[in-house]
């Protein structure tokens, strides 16, 4: 009995990493932006579709971006938005991070 209980309680401490994946999935990045800074892209991303995103403000200086992205899957709107900068990103807890 015990045992069931706590399989049973594993299971639903993994809910919400479960849904929150399947989430990720379902966000698609719709905008155009012109001369913008990748700052004001990723903190915008962040607030509009409820993003957490890391990284070190003196790594993304300077990096403007001019691009369009039209219904794009949250992964490849990343690939795309960071290829005007030697950057990558991570996918770690449900989080973004920036790195070089």
């Amino acid at each position: 009995m015990i045992f069931w209980r706590l399989i049973t309680l594993g299971l639903f401490a993994l809910l919400p990493l479960v849904c929150s994946a399947q989430a990720w999935d379902k966000v698609r990045i719709t905008n155009t932006y012109e001369k913008a800074t990748l700052a004001y892209v990723l903190k915008e991303w962040r607030k509009e579709y409820k993003l957490k995103i890391a990284y070190d403000n003196d790594l993304i200086k300077g990096v403007i971006i001019s691009q369009s992205f039209d219904n794009e899957p949250l992964q490849q709107a990343l690939e795309k938005l960071l290829s005007a900068a030697p950057l990558i990103h991570l996918n770690v807890n449900n989080k973004i991070i920036i790195v070089p």
